[in-house]
């Protein structure tokens, strides 16, 4: 019974663990173009242990996008079935690429569903793997859109 109530702990732990060793703080593709706001990205996997997860996070992020749609940019990366599909994997690949964020791709993977709040040109401001409340996002959105572009990350 002492791993019945410690496993979720344990596991909370090493996602945890996961984000902050394995996440680059620099997310931006050499050459690609960033965008002007930004970016507040869901990757997300739909396998079954996922799902509620990332159900909650996309109500969350539904109600942040009311408010900050005309000054951050929002978007979902999909990563079901990359390990199977070479074409998920091409198109999740490619829709990371696009945001200016493909070399984070890589690393987030293995630790989803995942939030990632990057600066406009692309450089990590915070992560975080699983669902968090919508003031925690909120307030680190807020924190970077206070700040100047040239302002180093927290």
């Amino acid at each position: 019974m002492f791993f019945g109530r410690s496993l979720p702990k344990i596991l909370a732990f090493a996602l945890v663990f996961c984000a902050v060793a394995v996440l680059p703080h620099h997310a931006a593709d050499k050459g690609s173009t960033p965008g002007p706001r930004p970016l507040l990205v869901l990757i997300f996997d739909k396998a079954e242990d996922c799902k509620s997860w990332t159900a909650k996070i996309r109500s969350t992020i539904a109600e942040l996008q009311k408010t900050y749609a005309k000054v951050a940019e929002f978007a979902e990366i999909d990563v079901s079935n990359i390990d199977e599909s070479p074409k998920a994997m091409q198109a999740a690949r490619k829709k990371a690429k696009g945001l200016g964020i493909g070399l984070l791709l890589a690393d987030a993977m293995t630790c989803v569903p995942l939030v990632v709040i990057t600066s406009a040109d692309r450089k990590n401001y915070k992560e975080f793997v699983g669902p968090k409340s919508k003031d925690v996002y909120e307030d680190y959105l807020k924190d970077l859109l206070s700040k100047p572009p040239d302002i180093p990350n927290k």
